[in-house]
């Protein structure tokens, strides 16, 4: 999946404002292929969103799987993440 999202190779790195415990960033080529990061660093689920920080959304990988395609979750679990495109490069 990786390979697929070049951004996440050589994209610039802008840090969203998230709660203590989270990390969230979008990698973004310069092309419009920008990628959503968000990590969960704590002990505890986090709630949260990336409001207007990055529009709909749709997780590409995560703990689980690669290429599931579903909807941002409303929290992430612990020590878990996930990738996310915008939803209308999707497919």
């Amino acid at each position: 999946q990786r390979r697929s999202l070049p951004a996440l190779a050589t994209g610039s790195i802008r840090l969203i404002d998230a709660p203590e415990g989270l990390v969230a960033f979008v990698r973004s080529d310069g092309r419009g292929d920008d990628v959503l990061c968000v990590f969960n660093l704590s002990d505890d689920p986090v709630v949260w969103s990336p409001g207007n920080n990055f529009g709909k959304a749709v997780v590409v990988a995560d703990e689980g799987a690669v290429g599931t395609m579903r909807e941002l979750p409303d929290s992430v679990p612990p020590y878990t993440g996930f990738w996310a495109i915008a939803a209308d490069r999707a497919g």
